[in-house]
């Protein structure tokens, strides 16, 4: 009995069987759907899911990681602003600047009244004695034309006599002084004396 060994088969057998299968796997997989859950971290590339993708809602604070997110991450003024730090030390003091510049001289002034250049010394007339307890007053006038410009007291004392000045003072051109005798004994006799500004 003779055996029927099988042949190699044509080449393009082999090509008509291979594009069979290709055209069969391609409409195969345009009706495969994938089975529930079954598309995990693994299966995805990196970066295959882009913000286009993500639907509106669907990131909840659920989803996100604690301690993620930074200020940048946040639209300007959504973030609360913190309680206000505590003050810090003072600083060291800073080094002096330089000198500045010399300022303007300022306006000239208006010119001051004259001066006196002339001051003529006026003693009046002794006063009367005064003897203890007792007082002595003198004056002393400037001349037509003079100004007064101060004055002074002078006494002239004999024996036990103690003057005690008790007034001194400028009237109009004239200077007024009066004395009086403290001591136990004796005589007093004041004077006088205006300093007068001639022109």
């Amino acid at each position: 009995m003779t055996r029927l060994r099988p042949g190699r088969p044509a080449a393009a057998l082999v090509v008509s069987i291979i594009a069979l299968i290709v055209a069969l796997g391609g409409s195969s997989y345009a009706a495969f759907s994938l089975p529930k859950n079954s598309v995990g971290t693994k299966q995805l590339r990196k970066n295959a899911v882009g913000g286009l993708k993500i639907a509106n809602s669907a990131v909840t604070s659920a989803k996100v990681k604690d301690g993620s997110l930074l200020a940048a991450d946040f639209k300007a003024g959504q973030l609360p602003a913190g309680p206000r730090g505590p003050k810090g030390d003072k600083g060291d003091t800073g080094v002096p600047g330089p000198k500045g510049e010399k300022g303007a001289q300022g306006a000239k002034g208006d010119k001051g009244d004259p001066a006196a250049t002339h001051v003529i010394t006026r003693q009046g007339a002794l006063g009367s004695l005064a003897g203890p307890g007792g007082t002595s007053s003198s004056t002393a006038t400037c001349q037509a034309g003079e100004t007064l410009v101060g004055g002074g007291a002078g006494v002239s004392s004999f024996g036990a006599a103690k003057p005690t000045l008790t007034g001194s003072s400028p009237g109009g051109s004239t200077w007024f002084v009066d004395y009086r005798n403290d001591g136990a004994s004796g005589n007093i006799q004041a004077a006088a004396v205006a300093l007068c500004a001639a022109p």
